[in-house]
């Protein structure tokens, strides 16, 4: 039956066969482009994360990179900041402008990283700025005091000066740009490459310039970070900005201090030293003395008939010539780095450390007749028709051990002078 069926039904049979294959090799082809479509997603999927992994990785180097930098940069500038406030603390404790300089110039070659520091000072009432002193790393030789003068407004350094502002290279071309100056006005005249130079002034007052050249970029080991040239120009500027603040008010400082103290040594009719700077300075030359072995000649003088003088001629002619004696002390004594003082009224000292009693002496009678020879104003009315001093001389450790006896020794001898006709130098003895 199943036989006669399909002989009459072939094709019934062979159609429907044929429409099973066709459907399923339309079904096979569908798949198949399901497939491949699925693959070609699969495919931009991959390829979206393969991106998105370069991406990550791109971002998390420039991150690592970024923070490495800011490590870097943030170690510098913590190692600065800590670097000025203790040197803000040692300046402050120093009265003397050579140590400042010194210190100043030490700390700003460990500060700034540098190679070379230069430090200048003025001179010719700010005319002119000389090199003082030249830091550099150990290896390189050293520029001597007075190598390098610079007249102001003349060359980087003399510019710097008159601008009285920080500049490195570009800003110091750019501004002289402005001023209409030509590259060739900022020529060195010694062939000198500073890389940022920076004025000292406070007020109206110029104490000088600092330049530096050689500077280092920062690294840190274990970072792959390196400090660009640029930063590190930069960062340089701003910490030498912080020093030349810093040293101006330090020598400031000791400028206020030292007129304090000179006002407070000197004498305020005649301007040589006091009694009380010379009883210290007596006391210490005297240890140094006795520690060193050497001899210290003392002589005291007092203008005879002074009293007379002042009476005849008032107290203001007084005066006068008491700044004349003093003038005449002064002059001789720095000859023989001698230490002129008023001691009182009109009496004088002079110290003479490593001179021995003839010496001092010879200096003492030298004083006597340059006083006798010059003509003071109304000088005839003295005794004698001139003016005069006697002298008193003692020798430390001849004729005393101790600043008191010595003393006392030339006040007596002194004493003996006046006592035996005036217009004489006499020594203890």
């Amino acid at each position: 039956m199943i036989d006669t069926f399909l002989r009459d039904n072939v094709y019934i049979v062979i159609s429907f066969f044929l429409a099973f294959i066709i459907i399923l090799v339309i079904v096979i082809f569908e798949l198949r482009g399901k497939i491949r479509g699925r693959d070609r997603k699969i495919t931009e999927y991959e390829r979206r994360l393969k991106g998105l992994r370069e991406t990550h990785e791109f971002m998390v180097k420039e991150l690592t990179a970024r923070i490495d930098e800011l490590n870097v940069m943030f170690s510098k500038r913590k190692r600065i900041t800590q670097a000025v406030i203790n040197l803000a603390r040692a300046l402050s404790e120093l009265r003397e402008e050579e140590e400042i300089i010194y210190l100043v110039l030490e700390q700003t070659k460990n500060i700034l990283n540098v190679t070379d520091v230069y430090f200048f000072v003025p001179a010719e009432e700010g005319l002119k700025f000389v090199l003082f002193e030249h830091k550099t790393v150990s290896d390189r030789s050293t520029l001597k005091r007075g190598d390098l003068v610079y007249k102001l407004g003349e060359g980087p350094i003399g510019y710097v000066a008159k601008k009285r502002y920080i500049m490195d290279k570009d800003t110091m071309f750019q501004d002289a740009l402005v001023d209409g100056l030509s590259e060739t006005y900022l020529a060195d005249p010694f062939g000198m490459d500073y890389e940022i130079i920076s004025p000292l002034t406070y007020q109206a007052t110029n104490f000088g310039v600092i330049a530096v050249s050689g500077i280092k970029e920062e690294r840190i080991e274990g970072v792959s970070y390196k400090e660009s040239k640029e930063e590190a120009l930069r960062t340089s500027m701003e910490a030498l900005q912080m020093i030349s603040e810093l040293t101006s008010l330090a020598l400031n400082s000791a400028m206020l201090l030292e007129k304090i103290q000179t006002m407070a040594d000197t004498d305020g009719l005649t301007g040589i030293y006091n009694k009380r700077y010379f009883m210290e300075r007596l006391s210490r030359e005297l240890l140094k003395a006795k520690q060193d072995g050497y001899k210290v000649g003392l002589f005291i003088l007092d203008i005879d008939f002074f009293k007379k003088y002042n009476d005849t001629n008032g107290h203001p002619m007084g005066d006068k010539l008491l700044r004349s004696i003093a003038r005449i002390l002064k002059k001789t004594a720095e000859a023989v780095n001698g230490i002129p003082a008023r001691y009182g009224g009109e009496e004088f000292v002079v110290l003479l450390p490593g001179r021995n009693k003839f010496e001092t002496m010879a200096y003492g009678d030298q004083i006597r007749k340059i006083i006798e020879k010059t003509k003071f104003p109304n000088e005839e009315k003295q005794p004698g028709g001139k003016l005069t001093i006697s002298g008193g001389v003692a020798v430390f450790p001849d004729d005393a051990q101790d600043e008191k006896t010595l003393i006392d020794k030339a006040d007596k001898a002194l004493y003996r002078a006046k006592e035996s006709g005036k217009n004489k130098v006499l020594a203890a003895g």
